[in-house]
């Protein structure tokens, strides 16, 4: 299959190095913070208490008790304490918090991002040039990549928490915590191409992880029109919503890089057992299909007319798939081929309407 290692580009072992210790130093923090805020409402909680026991006793007519007034001086002056050190962890002047720390990340990241440009040599017309083209598919340098946002190699990057009572103590430094730009992915019409706008838009609605997709990037895509991936987790709700994905078939040993794209820029693979089930496909057809032996879609051509109902008589014929459901195919020649007769085979499901 086709073969992708996804390196950052521009960046060297001590820059890389760099960023994970910055990381670590904010995880670190932040943990930090999160402990010194569950003491404070835990501190909190017993001030109430005290002085409402106080409180209780002036009403009967009793005297405050000494020892609870040592108690509650004790711990307002512990609270304060604890929201000074808070504050220093976030914000403090001598520039060594999670605030600066936040922003020089930010700055090292944003230096190291790739040039969208093609990498990738020029595209010859010969069926070996175009072979070697498709098992050293572009590399996918997305903006929105796990990669960026986590230099760690210990997977996503934990989003830094704050309790609510820790928020009401530092006030403004926590409110400026939360002011990091973001990159709008644009937007990607979607056509039916015979299939309904409709049945598409739920589709993409749809998306669970282990979901197989395109990914379709015209502005990342240095070799065919994306490559075929699976979704690993779904982050957010709305318009803010993102899909986690992998490549389906990384270059060995290299794991799998998580990327994260928006619903714009995923198409839905239908599941095996609906090879049968889906829409006819007339001869001259313009579709995106999965060249194989590689994990990249090209534009192609479909060469016969398919259809469902013909090919039930020669199901298990070719072959028994996965989950025992027999693997129906479809005749295709790919653009951009020197022969002009070659012909090609591709697993309906991963046959999918050109826009």
């Amino acid at each position: 299959m086709a073969a992708r290692s996804r390196p950052r580009a521009g960046q060297v072992k001590e820059e890389v190095d760099e960023e994970r210790s910055i990381w670590s130093q904010i995880r670190s923090d932040a943990k930090r913070v999160d402990a010194l805020a569950a003491r404070s409402n835990d501190i909190t909680k017993k001030i109430v208490e005290l002085s409402e026991q106080q409180n209780a006793a002036e009403a009967r007519g009793d005297s405050p008790s000494p020892t609870i007034d040592a108690e509650l001086e004790k711990y307002l002056r512990d609270n304060i304490r604890l929201t000074e050190e808070i504050q220093n962890l976030i914000e403090s002047d001598s520039g060594n918090d999670l605030l600066k720390s936040l922003e020089i990340l930010s700055a090292l990241r944003d230096a190291h991002e790739p040039d969208p440009t093609s990498r990738s040599g020029s595209a010859g017309k010969s069926q070996r040039e175009r072979t070697t083209k498709r098992k050293h598919t572009e590399t996918l340098d997305d903006r929105d990549s796990i990669a960026a946002e986590s230099p760690g190699p210990g997977g996503p990057s934990p989003k830094v928490s704050i309790s609510t009572s820790a928020s009401r103590l530092i006030g403004k430094a926590a409110s400026r915590a939360s002011s990091v730009p973001v990159v709008r992915e644009p937007s990607v019409k979607v056509d039916d191409g015979g299939e309904s706008a409709d049945s598409t838009k739920a589709e993409k609605h749809k998306l669970q992880v282990d979901t197989e997709v395109l990914y379709r990037n015209k502005a990342k895509a240095a070799e065919g029109e994306g490559i075929l991936c699976r979704v690993t987790s779904v982050i957010g709700e709305g318009k803010q919503r993102r899909y986690e994905i992998i490549d389906s078939d990384p270059d060995p040993p290299t794991p799998a890089q998580p990327y994260r794209a928006s619903v714009n820029h995923l198409v839905a693979i239908p599941p095996i057992t609906a090879n049968s089930t889906l829409p006819d496909l007339p001869a001259k057809r313009h579709v995106l299909a999965l060249y194989p032996g590689t994990t990249t879609f090209y534009k192609a051509e479909v060469v016969a007319n398919w259809s469902a109902k013909n090919r039930k008589e020669k199901e298990g014929k070719g072959g028994e798939g996965k989950d025992g459901v027999a693997e129906l195919f479809v005749r295709l020649r790919f653009e951009g081929e020197d022969e002009a007769d070659r012909e090609m085979s591709v697993e309906r499901r991963f046959v999918l309407p050109d826009k």
